[in-house]
């Protein structure tokens, strides 16, 4: 009886605990509720000669070395789902697009530097035999925007490189 009385206390703390953090009390429920959704286990399988292309936000400051930064969701403050596909909008567009305008202030923001060009870098993974190694394929710059320095105002279309 004791036994049993424990595991159902168990049982029931795990619960709990899962509710907690699922629907919190201090605020609104989650829109995440496992932390290990991104991982590769739950995307599609890949098989020999297929390709991956993985995307980079970078910023290139207004200093004399024009030195590039990385642009990660977490620096940005936005979920990793809603950054992917703002950079994969921003690399598709042909046009300026509203959204390089969203990018540039939320980059501004972040890294409270000035910011004289957006880029878009890209990595092209193929599956091979003996599978896939990220230091076999370089980072290659694929877009760049031009942005004026004092504002979140874009200057020039974007260039193809």
């Amino acid at each position: 009886m004791v036994r049993k009385a424990f595991a159902v206390g168990c049982i029931v703390v795990i619960l709990a605990a899962q509710a907690w953090t699922i629907f919190p009390p201090w605020g609104r429920p989650r829109e995440r509720h496992w932390p290990f959704l991104d991982y590769p286990m739950y995307s599609n399988a890949r098989h020999l000669g297929d390709s991956i292309i993985l995307q980079e936000l970078r910023a290139v400051r207004c200093d004399p070395l024009h030195t590039p930064l990385i642009i990660r969701n977490s620096a940005l403050h936005i979920d990793l789902g809603w950054y992917w596909a703002m950079v994969d909008r921003l690399a598709r567009s042909p046009e300026s697009d509203p959204i390089l305008d969203t990018l540039s202030r939320l980059t501004r923001s972040a890294t409270h530097a000035d910011i004289c060009a957006l880029e878009v870098w890209r990595q092209v993974l193929v599956v091979e035999q003996r599978g896939v190694r990220l230091e076999d394929h370089p980072w290659v710059r694929f877009r760049e925007w031009t942005i004026s320095p004092d504002s979140g105002q874009r200057t020039l279309a974007p260039s193809r490189r």
